[in-house]
């Protein structure tokens, strides 16, 4: 489908005349798009028919004349507001409206921001055909975009605005049906095609639905970008340096493109989907070229032209080819005639005249200059040239650096790095000269560094919570909300924890302040444990400490965003890089100034892109004295390989140079405006490694930079590069074995005290033992951020778990993608070994969503796996019935193969395994010495302030009504002296509705009016509808972390287990990163592809489970370590429990196998 310019509009203003017959009245214009405008002007009531409009924009010279009908007339005063619908009587008006107004439209987003923009959320063009409407009045032909805010549809018959329709559709490539209400919000004729236009607004959606709309938006979106760069190519005949045309210089690198296996980026000129895949052959003489596709769907045999890029010499290559031959996993094309490289130098060239004052010195500062011509010069380096003799060809080949004499005005210091070298020929009055060129980073000066390397088991020689300090009962230990403003009136919203201020005197103590800012995408409350640990340690050195953690303004959580309301996802589209500086100055002000602290020492430990943030404010002469220590954990020291690796190679940076627009893409979750952040990323110069080293060069405090070996995003290449820059201050650098995420594991615990640790070292001199929080207040600690903020709803499980397990319900898509990943299957098949299945047994899979390990399972155990095993009688149970069937076929199509086990029976039960909400007030019926905080975190709802108000319960009246005894049939209004807030007593009033509901006082459950608490369905069964002693084996594979209280679950194993059997539960790790898995599975498919297309949902399902760690990060979910899943099943009952590490290197779930006592 061609592209719908008709939906851009301004909404500035022009001055327009317009009339009826002869009749021309002067009016303003405030809303114009290509189909139609709203115009005020002061008329009377005599011109409510208008048959023409007499248009004089600003900007289109002569009067043009186009006819248009009234839509709109509404009085405002003594104006009147009227709306005009062009009819267009040549497709040449409506191509001159719609420059002028396209035109307009890039001013004001060029003057104004994106702000300007009235949508406020992106759309993804595309083209829905099969759509059903329950109006009898209209046909819906096609949806043509689509936002999470609505439709833009075509459509015959008739619609009527502020209309409702109830519509059902499916999104492009995709078989699972989104339902919406949507309302007409306005309707636009188009006379050449005699069909209609509506745009629909979404007025209710499902959650998970909604989820699938922006998942397909950053998909979209990511492709249209690619498929931009390559309009935007052919749009401005981009020639010059950008362009390779030599016929042997493209031949090079279509060669080198099958030599190296380097991965491409492919995405069809009328599709969405970026694929992946490699380029198998390239034959010269036909000029053709054969690509392997590795991810993605195949392409269109229809298709004509693909959109591709890759990475090769450390630039960004683009490219079309006409498509010649399509099969499943193969495309052969005419090789492309032109390349567009992206700029390689960080910054532009400058030619200078020539004669410009310049010498090299190859022996040092002080040796014999060598005559050089200066060729150009960058803001970090310049290329010079000089006539060759072998002699200074092996003194060169052996440096890595050179001085050099050079104009001080040029600002190019003395001394760089050579990064390139080349000699060649050149002819000169017909006399052949060799001349040397090289290309010099100026200004990078080397110190001598160490890099510490801690190995696993060093690391894993560390103690975890062996020495727990009780901190958060200290003064100023619980979380305290700070607001102060930036430089531009803005307001932050921070946390403040302290520990060991001594405000008697009412002076500002000091303290050794510490200041943390958010990661990318993430909220302060993420920083919890970090904050604890540093209080618990500097409570046991008796050292004040005030600890800031603070949201960024225009990104996830209580700062300012100019979306206020914005869902998941959309938080950031107005994030500017160097809003991250800003907001960390302005934080670092509020520290010098704080009421509540004076600081003696100020340390700054950054996260991920906050490193980015942290060296530009610490390279700003203005800023030196206000920070003593920086700790950059995860840091990333430039931009521009950390946004290439995230964004599936493509170089937003190296784009925009090339003046190539990027448009809005998906970054870990988030819709972030490329274009915007690109010209940042420069302007700031955040973007390349030659500003992280000149950065490091100027900053003068101590700098210890902690990189993971498993870390996806920050390359230790350059961590290195940037730490070796000599600087006026230490530079410490230590790789721990771990990966970018660190939060609440171990792993992340080990960091932490690291952090105390060296700063103790650092600042303090001594080298204190390190402790750790005490575990359970540390856990009070997250709980109770979590419940001060704003809980958003999750999501309706049943529509959550269809479309994360089946997908679009084809072959490989769902959960099935993990089917590809050879640790994934390693995981399983280990499962199956510690199960350890014999003949005759009774096995249950609990939450077996698609059967990948029940076909691991049946697999294993037949002829063809040399141990065979018979007669077993398997229960399969799930929510999702479509999972069931998923499981269905495929352990179907092994029982029906060669080799496969004799006498299995399989069972199939759609059930909720979720165990009753009420289970925690039936343990309060049972236990009369059961306190009531003790359920916190059991009950939805029942908070931590209201527990506080119920544990003052001296005459046990609280408990007793709660537990709904004959005694106390009335509700306490207080206890001991002190009245019950509003929420208390809803909380009370919900316990004893559901404690009579269990002992039969009351009538169904879902008639039980509650006020507060959360319990589901109180009709749910309290047990599992198993008979005792039903099975011999119990797996649950990755499953009970997504259920709300788990300890009930593993109960009900115990129960139905028989005496001596086993069951092998397993979770995913805290802080898990999968990404790592995934981008080794990129990396071996690249390699050693086979051929095959069951990896074309490898993306979608990145998408997905971004989705559930960050419902886990809210705490929806949770995920357990080893220590904690064996606890639970140990305090269920089980015996010889025992657990190891597994799925991936680094392992990202933990296996437990116990067994129920004879």
């Amino acid at each position: 489908m061609s592209e719908k310019r008709r939906h851009v509009r301004i909404h500035g203003s022009a001055r327009v005349a317009f009339g009826s017959g002869r009749k021309s009245i002067e009016g303003t214009a405030t809303d114009i798009s290509s189909s139609g405008m709203r115009i005020v002007a002061a008329i009377g009531t005599d011109s409510d028919t208008l048959d023409s409009v007499f248009v004089r924009f600003p900007d289109l010279d002569g009067e043009v004349q186009i006819p248009a009908r009234v839509t709109r007339h509404v009085s405002n005063g003594s104006d009147r507001v009227i709306g005009l619908q062009f009819e267009f009587e040549a497709e040449a008006q409506r191509a001159l409206i719609d420059s002028y107004v396209r035109a307009a439209k890039n001013r004001e987003i060029q003057n104004h921001g994106v702000a300007a923009n009235s949508r406020k959320l992106p759309r993804a063009s595309c083209s829905i055909a099969s759509v059903a409407a329950d109006s009898t009045e209209a046909t819906i032909l096609s949806l043509d975009n689509v936002s999470t805010d609505g439709f833009l549809a075509t459509y015959d018959g008739q619609l009527r605005i502020g209309e409702r329709l109830m519509l059902e559709f499916a999104l492009p490539a995709d078989s699972r049906p989104i339902q919406s209400e949507v309302s007409v919000v306005y309707t636009e004729r188009n006379p050449f095609h005699n069909r209609s236009a509506a745009g629909l607004r979404i007025e209710a959606i499902g959650e998970v639905d909604r989820a699938r709309l922006r998942n397909f938006i950053v998909q979209a979106s990511s492709g249209g970008t690619l498929r931009t760069v390559h309009t935007w190519i052919a749009q401005q005949g981009l020639k010059s340096s950008f362009q390779i045309s030599d016929r042997d210089l493209v031949a090079r690198y279509c060669r080198l493109l099958p030599a190296t296996g380097a991965l491409l980026h492919l995405i069809p000129a009328h599709g969405h989907e970026v694929r992946t895949g490699i380029v198998t052959s390239f034959d010269a003489r036909q000029w053709s070229m054969t690509f392997q596709l590795s991810t993605g769907r195949p392409i269109d045999p229809a298709e004509t032209t693909l959109f591709g890029s890759f990475v090769a010499d450390a630039g960004s290559f683009f490219f079309s080819a006409a498509v010649t031959r399509v099969s499943d996993v193969a495309v052969t094309c005419s090789a492309p005639r032109n390349l567009f490289r992206s700029e390689q130098r960080s910054y532009g060239r400058k030619i200078l005249e020539e004669g410009a004052e310049f010498a090299l010195m190859l022996d040092g500062p002080d040796a014999r200059e060598i005559p050089a011509r200066l060729v150009d010069i960058s803001r970090r380096g310049f290329l010079c040239e000089f006539p060759a003799d072998q002699e200074i060809i092996a003194k060169l080949e052996g440096l890595a650096s050179v001085y050099y004499r050079i104009s001080e005005s040029l600002g190019l210091d003395s001394q760089g790095e050579i990064r390139h070298l080349q000699t060649s020929s050149v002819s000169r009055n017909g006399k052949a000269k060799s001349l040397i060129r090289i290309g010099v980073e100026a200004g990078v000066r080397r110190c001598r560094t160490v890099v510490h390397r801690i190995e696993d088991a060093e690391w894993n020689r560390l103690p975890v919570y062996r020495n727990e300090v009780p901190f958060l009962q200290l003064p100023g230990a619980v979380s305290t909300p700070l607001r102060f403003f930036d430089g531009r009136g803005r307001s932050l919203c921070a946390l403040l924890n302290s520990v060991g201020l001594d405000r008697a005197n009412g002076t500002r103590p000091d303290a050794t302040v510490f200041v943390l800012p958010p990661a990318f995408g993430k909220k302060k409350e993420a920083l919890a444990p970090l904050a604890a640990v540093l209080m618990a340690n500097f409570a046991a050195q008796g050292e004040p400490l005030a600890v800031i953690r603070y949201d960024g303004i225009d990104r996830p959580g209580e700062s300012d965003n100019v979306f206020h309301d914005a869902e998941r996802g959309y938080e950031m589209l107005q994030y500017r890089i160097s809003g991250g500086r800003s907001d960390l100055q302005a934080t670092l002000d509020y520290v010098q100034s704080s009421p509540h602290f004076r600081p003696s020492r100020v340390v700054l430990v950054t996260f991920s892109m906050s490193a980015l943030d942290a060296r530009r404010v610490l390279a700003d002469p203005a800023n030196y004295g206000l920070v003593d220590y920086w700790i950059s954990a995860m840091g990333l020291p430039a931009a521009q390989t950390a946004l290439r690796n995230t964004l599936g190679g493509l170089d937003v940076i190296g784009n925009y140079k090339m003046g190539i627009p990027s448009g809005v893409c998906g970054l870990l979750g988030h819709l972030v405006d490329m274009d915007r952040v690109a010209q940042d990323l420069i302007d700031q110069r955040y973007a390349y490694i030659t500003d992280a080293r000149v950065d490091m060069a100027a900053i003068d405090v101590p700098v210890l930079w902690l990189y993971g070996r498993h870390d996806m995003w920050a390359p230790a290449a350059e961590v290195e590069d940037i730490m070796s820059v000599a600087a006026p201050a230490e530079r410490e650098t230590v790789q721990i074995p771990a990966g970018h995420n660190l939060r609440t594991s171990d792993d992340a615990l080990r960091t932490f005290k690291l952090i105390a640790a060296q700063t103790f070292r650092a600042l303090f001199d001594c080298r204190p033992e390190t402790v750790d929080p005490d575990k359970n207040e540390l856990l009070e600690m997250i709980v109770a951020e979590r419940e001060r903020l704003e809980q958003r709803q999750a999501p309706e499980p049943v529509q959550y778990w269809r479309d994360y397990l089946v997908g679009r319900g084809e072959p490989g898509s769902g959960y099935d993608f993990y089917r590809n990943l050879v640790h994934f299957r390693r995981f399983l098949q280990r499962e199956v070994e510690l199960l350890d299945v014999h003949d005759g047994m009774a096995v249950a899979d609990m939450g077996c969503g698609t059967g990948l390990f029940l076909e691991q399972l049946v697999q294993l155990h037949g002829a063809a796996a040399g141990r065979p095993t018979r007669t077993v009688e398997v229960t399969a149970v799930d929510l999702v019935a479509e999972a069931l069937e998923s499981a269905r076929r495929k352990v179907d199509a092994v029982l029906t193969g060669a080799g496969a086990p004799v006498g299995w029976n399989v069972n199939y039960l759609q059930a909720d395994l979720e165990p009753s909400r009420l289970l925690p007030v039936n343990d309060l019926l049972n236990d009369p010495d059961l306190a009531l905080p003790r359920l916190r975190g059991r009950i939805e709802g029942l908070t931590g302030s209201i527990c506080h108000e119920l544990q003052n319960d001296p005459d046990g009246s609280l408990g007793r009504y709660a537990r709904a005894l004959e005694d106390c049939n009335q509700p306490p209004a207080g206890s001991n002296g002190r009245p019950l807030s509003i929420a208390a007593r809803q909380a009370l009033h919900d316990l004893n509705l559901a404690a009579r509901y269990l002992r039969g006082q009351s009538g169904p459950g879902t008639q039980l009016p509650f006020a507060r608490l959360l319990f589901g369905s109180p009709a749910k069964p309290l047990s599992y509808g198993f008979e005792d002693g039903s099975f011999d084996r119990i797996n649950a594979s990755l499953f009970i972390s997504y259920l709300f209280n788990p300890d009930y679950a593993i109960a009900e194993f115990l129960r139905v287990l028989r005496p001596g059997g086993r069951a092998v539960v397993s979770s995913m790790r805290p802080d898990s990163d999968i990404s790592v898995i995934f981008t080794e599975y990129v990396g071996e498919a690249t390699r050693h592809y086979d051929g095959g297309s069951e990896l074309r949902d490898a993306r979608e399902m990145l998408n997905e489970a971004a989705e559930l760690f960050e419902l886990e990060e809210e705490g929806y979910f949770r995920f357990f370590d080893a220590a904690e899943l064996t606890e639970m099943l140990v305090r269920a009952g089980f015996v010889n429990v025992r657990s190891e590490r597994s799925l991936g290197d680094p392992p990202q779930a933990v296996i437990v196998v116990a067994e129920k006592p004879l």
